[in-house]
């Protein structure tokens, strides 16, 4: 909750501007500034101000599946190699 007296204010964060964040203010979807190449800062509404922050990884999804599909490939290479040398006694 920020308390804010003038209308056009900007709260400036320490939070890094990427992809990914969700924000609210006041209820409503906003998207933040970029500030100075690098920080986020939202534009205020005069009054109270609620703000909510979530972060959601960019590509979680696409990442597990990769993953699994490594896990999967380096297990079937390891179970072939041992089938492969039990063979050969």
């Amino acid at each position: 909750m920020v308390e804010n007296a003038q209308a056009n204010n900007y709260l400036q964060t320490t939070i890094p501007y990427e992809s990914g964040w969700q924000i609210r203010l006041n209820g409503k979807e906003v998207t933040p500034k970029l500030l100075d190449d690098t920080l986020m800062a939202l534009s205020l509404e005069k009054g109270r101000n609620t703000i909510t922050m979530e972060y959601h990884v960019v590509h979680l999804k696409l990442g597990a599946l990769l993953t699994l599909i490594g896990v999967i490939l380096l297990i079937s290479t390891w179970y072939l190699t041992r089938k492969g040398s039990q063979g050969r006694k």
